[in-house]
């Protein structure tokens, strides 16, 4: 995925610059009925892209965003509607900066190392939407997935803001918990989506009348691919890889 970049230049996390090396991701929805970036994403004044960002978030003509020196909370990310409707995931901090997600003090300890967590944040609707929800929910799945590969985090590190309070590392806040339940979810099947999209692999049984021919197409691999992944399981399948048997279970890449 691609996340649009708009650094939040003028909040105070910005600016205090305060270094961090992220061992967890914390999962925040905003508690307002605004699915729209532009209530909380907008670019600096001197920002080189700024044209152009506003063209695709929108422009807030409240002056409310979280660009502000007086706004004591900040987040990594942001996911929610761009101007035209659909959505998209925006940066707003580097995530080798701390942000002020979660509290202050002892209270919001998942803000800074060495606890320190990239947290994002997802533009709640009225909670009752079921297309927005499983397209923010998708996407924030992908993003905490994106982010586990490229820090080398565990899906089981990523939490909502309520875990992270019941753990006493942040402030005594419901999100995202309290949206999920709307639509039989839970944090661990959050958790779950992510691990699926960290392991690169992914399984197939061999049914009635396949072939490995078959399997590939179907896979958009090779013969040879999976002969590779599969040849320790199955020894068999380098010297004869037009055998297989029914009930086996092949690794394939995740495509």
């Amino acid at each position: 995925m691609k996340a649009e970049k708009c650094f939040l230049f003028g909040n105070g996390s910005y600016k205090a610059a305060e270094k961090m090396v992220p061992v967890g991701i914390i999962v925040h929805s905003t508690g307002a009925d605004n699915p729209t970036l532009k209530r909380y994403v907008q670019p600096s004044d001197d920002d080189p892209d700024r044209v152009a960002l506003l063209e695709k978030l929108g422009v807030n003509r409240y002056g409310n965003s979280w660009n502000r020196a007086s706004v004591k909370k900040s987040a990594h990310f942001f996911i929610g509607k761009l101007a035209d409707g659909s959505v998209g995931t925006v940066q707003t901090l580097p995530t080798d900066i701390c942000c002020w997600g979660c509290g202050r003090g002892k209270k919001g300890s998942y803000n800074y190392a060495p606890h320190a967590h990239i947290q994002f944040e997802i533009c709640e609707d009225g909670l009752d939407d079921r297309e927005y929800f499983t397209a923010v929910y998708n996407e924030a799945v992908k993003l905490c997935a994106e982010l586990c590969r490229e820090y080398s985090l565990s899906p089981s590190s990523v939490i909502s803001h309520r875990e992270a309070a019941k753990l006493g590392y942040a402030s005594n806040h419901a999100d995202i918990d309290h949206w999920l339940r709307k639509f039989r979810l839970t944090m661990a099947d959050f958790r779950r989506d992510v691990a699926k999209l960290t392991d690169p692999y992914t399984e197939y049984r061999v049914v009635r009348r396949d072939n490995l021919s078959k399997i590939a197409r179907k896979h958009k691999t090779t013969v040879a691919r999976i002969v590779a992944l599969n040849s320790d399981r199955y020894p068999t399948l380098k010297s004869n890889p037009g055998l297989i048997r029914v009930g086996w279970v092949l690794k394939l890449d995740r495509v």
